[in-house]
């Protein structure tokens, strides 16, 4: 973890990242005739892209730390 100088933006990423970790990927889906369905990429928001790259970083610190 970083000193006192990180901030709040790098925590909050931090944070994002071992959520993604902890609780696997966010994925947004939508209801449609009362059944939950995976939300197209078009219309993601840019705070639902914003936490799908959390599982990305995830899986970049995870295999990089895996490879010897």
């Amino acid at each position: 973890m970083a000193g006192q100088n990180q901030t709040f933006a790098e925590e909050s990423v931090d944070r994002g990242v071992w959520d993604a970790i902890l609780n696997g990927p966010f994925v947004p889906k939508i209801t449609k005739n009362g059944v939950d369905v995976l939300k197209p990429i078009s219309r993601w928001t840019a705070d639902e892209s914003r936490k799908a790259q959390f599982d990305v970083r995830a899986r970049n610190i995870i295999s990089s730390r895996s490879n010897p």
